[in-house]
């Protein structure tokens, strides 16, 4: 199925969540991979890369989760205490979760 997407965003993400709830965290991964390059925006590839550290960070391969998360830095163009200010990568921030 994932193989049969296409460059469909709404469709990846939908098929990423739902392969994250079933917990198959490397399939999720794959999908948000292929999501995260058809953003357009500063704010949707941080967005998608912040999601793609969580999977990556749950299929348990932390340097891609850090690769992933240097990706939504840069695309927010901040360094690390600004992303931190921004609240980014915070539980208790919805918006980037």
């Amino acid at each position: 199925m994932l193989d049969d997407t296409g460059p469909d965003a709404d469709r990846l993400r939908e098929l990423s969540r739902a392969l994250e709830r079933l917990g198959d965290h490397a399939q999720a991964a794959r999908a948000q991979c292929s999501l995260l390059s058809l953003q357009d925006t500063a704010r949707g590839r941080a967005v998608e890369a912040y999601v793609l550290a969580r999977l990556e960070r749950l299929k348990g391969d932390l340097a891609a989760a850090g690769r992933a998360l240097e990706l939504a830095r840069a695309a927010v163009g901040a360094d690390a205490t600004a992303w931190h200010r921004r609240g980014a990568g915070s539980s208790q921030n919805s918006t980037w979760s």
